[in-house]
């Protein structure tokens, strides 16, 4: 239906979020951005006071100052931050209706905040959602359209262009990448940028829309992760504030590092060569900020908040699997995780590689097989009691979120994303605390090697001891010496578990 569309176009030139929103908007809308923004001002001095930070915040010097850095981390952060516009939006990336920035302000202040709100007033009425395009580029559409076609792949919800047009998303070519949270109702732009073309990064504004925060602003955020405010942006740091239980609602799903909704390790930094965020766990620190894809508990959220009622039969999923909403026949399963019900192992690409494998009492050696791009291997190594890994060898390009990496999950959940590698290896011995662990081998690099990529060992581990070992880490240059050897005496540690030690 292309009633109306032509009255919406934006031409495609890189403006200011004020002109990029409000163009073809009433007055209303624009008084409303207005008053948004002065609230947001009134918020970033609240929360900088408590840090020591300036008594006032000016929108456009952050803009200035944050631009002065070329550093790329891969997500919206740094596209937003060199187009001058992360000092404009709520948390980099967030468009806030006047409701929401009042109510962000109210819990900043401290005062009492009613429950309604949670998981029930910005959520879109039913899983078909409209939406148009107001920018005239064939190629910038098509990616936008591939973003949607992903969401739909894992999600029921549905995307029809162009169906109607009193209630839809429209994206348009603004300043950088951004987003409403939830639905607001009537048009409700979603900016997708030069610098926003990535496929994980339009999936992440996409989520926004339909209802999803930060993962770093949940309420349980101190369980995982440490602020480094030292390191932040002066007048920045309120972007690092966690919600109220009364406006996010995490559908009871536990804290995932790989979702593609977290920050990276180096968002609103002074130094760029240090961290604003810290991984509790230091395996997971390569884990935080990648834009590849979107994670198991990210569509897991969706498919909750809209897909409850698609299918008449619930599977009994194992390992935290649930009925997919796009197959009822089977479950959707968490990495790792494959078959009808979620009891087996993921397919791996090319399917010569990964599967089942039991560990025995004395070390066993596994390796990659010959490299190709695109690889995906997987493999579950069971156990009657728990499994043990020491990781020899690991050659991979170092990133601040690893591109390729061999991810490691070895806790009791399963929904989040394992341990991600790429840069160096745990000195001391990982152990599962059940009796599986996923080991996943990914590879986006271009070409084939036949070279030893990363290497393990593995053996039963069976718990007897009390101490738990520190984790730290080495760097991998060379092949370790693999030695079988039979378990006599245990390692000493005791089961690990996620979150602060």
């Amino acid at each position: 239906m292309a009633i109306g569309i032509a009255a919406v176009i934006v031409p495609i030139t890189l403006t200011l979020i004020t002109k990029a929103d409000f163009d073809v908007q009433s007055d209303d809308a624009a008084n409303d951005y207005a008053e948004v923004r002065v609230l947001l001002n009134e918020y970033y001095k609240l929360i900088g006071r408590k840090y020591s930070s300036s008594n006032d915040y000016n929108a456009k010097e952050v803009n200035v100052a944050l631009q002065n850095s070329s550093f790329d981390d891969g997500t919206e952060a740094s596209t937003n931050r060199k187009g001058g516009v992360a000092g404009e939006l709520f948390e980099n990336d967030i468009l806030l209706t006047l409701p929401q920035a009042q109510r962000l302000l109210k819990e900043a202040s401290g005062r009492n905040l009613r429950q309604a709100q949670v998981g029930k007033r910005y959520i879109w009425p039913q899983h078909n959602v409209s939406y148009a395009f107001g920018t005239l580029d064939s190629d910038w559409q098509n990616l936008i359209r591939e973003a949607l076609n992903y969401v739909e792949n894992e999600t029921c919800i549905r995307f029809q262009e162009n169906s109607d047009l009193s209630d839809y998303l429209q994206f348009i070519r603004g300043s950088g990448c951004w987003s409403n949270i939830g639905h607001v109702g009537g048009r409700q732009q979603i900016s997708i940028g030069y610098g926003c073309e990535a496929v994980g990064i339009i999936a992440h504004e996409i989520l926004h829309a339909l209802g999803l925060w930060h993962e770093q602003s949940r309420p349980d955020r101190d369980q995982y992760i440490t602020i480094n405010y030292n390191n932040v942006f002066p007048g920045t740091h309120g972007n690092f504030e966690k919600r109220s239980p009364s406006t996010i609602d995490n559908m009871g799903q536990p804290y995932d590092l790989g979702s593609v909704m977290h920050y990276g390790s180096t968002a609103f930094a002074i130094d760029y060569s240090k961290s604003t965020i810290t991984t509790f766990d230091p395996k997971f620190q390569q884990t935080i900020g990648q834009r590849a894809t979107m994670s198991f508990k990210d569509t897991k959220m969706i498919n909750l908040r809209y897909c409850s009622e698609m299918c008449s039969r619930v599977l009994s999923c194992q390992n935290e699997g649930y009925t997919d909403p796009n197959k009822c026949s089977r479950c959707k399963c968490p990495a790792g995780y494959g078959g009808t019900l979620c009891e087996t192992v993921e397919e791996s690409v090319p399917s010569t590689c990964g599967g089942e494998i039991n560990a025995v009492d004395s070390y066993t050696t596994l390796a990659n097989p010959p490299v190709q791009e695109g690889m995906r291997c997987v493999w579950k190594i069971k156990s009657s009691a728990h499994v043990e890994v020491i990781i020899d060898e690991l050659k991979l390009p170092c990133e601040e979120t690893c591109l390729s990496y061999v991810e490691l999950k070895f806790g009791a959940e399963k929904t989040s994303t394992g341990s991600r590698l790429c840069c160096s290896t745990p000195s001391t011995p990982i152990v599962s605390e059940n009796g599986d662990f996923i080991v996943i081998f990914n590879n986006v690099e271009e070409g084939d090697r036949r070279d030893v990529i990363f290497q393990l060992r593995y053996r039963n581990y069976y718990e007897t001891s009390s101490t738990a070992p520190k984790t730290t880490f080495i760097s991998a240059t060379t092949p370790a010496s693999i030695t079988s050897m039979k378990m006599t005496t245990p390692t000493n540690g005791v089961l690990p578990t996620y979150g602060k030690q």
